[in-house]
């Protein structure tokens, strides 16, 4: 028998509320719950990836979407690292900008985040260079919490700042009843 308090697995892939199956949260009062209950269970190991979790929950969209056109999906995603798959993240990043989508990721710690303000492309589209296809629309936001730590409104309102224009550009230019489309990235 293995000790499960000897035994460790690195996974890139979990749901915060235990199942992966239906990894929703549906306020910020069941975020606060889930990360309290379950933060002490958890140890963080690196390298950090974000391109399973993201291709997962796209995968995840895409099959809701076809149930029900007319929700948006909101991924938080905390980190306390550098992130290391960088292509195939953009990748996602990208492939998400094609559905009902935002994705908000929040740097914990002294770690370095410069390649998290890459993604959270307000400038200039993300380019992946496997589908050779430029995002749609700017659908990530990250936010250092260091920098707000002691001003929670600020943090909250910079956390959820693009939020509302992301979620209106995606109904505007994909249209309310259609969860896939080919139209071109938008006018930057």
């Amino acid at each position: 028998m293995i000790d499960p308090a000897l035994y460790y697995e690195v996974s890139h892939l979990f749901a915060l509320n235990g199942n992966i199956f239906r990894p929703e949260v549906h306020d910020i009062e069941g975020i606060e719950y889930y990360y309290k209950k379950n933060i002490d269970k958890i140890m963080f190991a690196g390298p950090t990836h974000f391109s399973p979790m993201l291709r997962y929950w796209n995968d995840m969209v895409k099959f809701e979407c076809e149930k029900n056109n007319k929700r948006y999906y909101t991924f938080l995603l905390l980190t306390d690292g550098f992130n290391h798959d960088v292509e195939d993240t953009i990748e996602q990043v990208v492939v998400s900008s094609t559905l009902p989508v935002s994705i908000i990721i929040i740097g914990i710690g002294d770690a370095d985040f410069s390649n998290m303000n890459f993604l959270d492309a307000d400038d200039h589209p993300l380019f992946s260079e496997r589908l050779q296809m430029f995002s749609m629309r700017d659908n990530v936001q990250f936010v250092e919490f260091n920098k707000y730590k002691h001003d929670l409104q600020k943090l909250a309102q910079e956390t959820l700042m693009e939020l509302p224009r992301q979620m209106t550009e995606y109904f505007v230019t994909r249209g309310k009843y259609s969860c896939f489309s080919n139209l071109g990235p938008r006018d930057y």
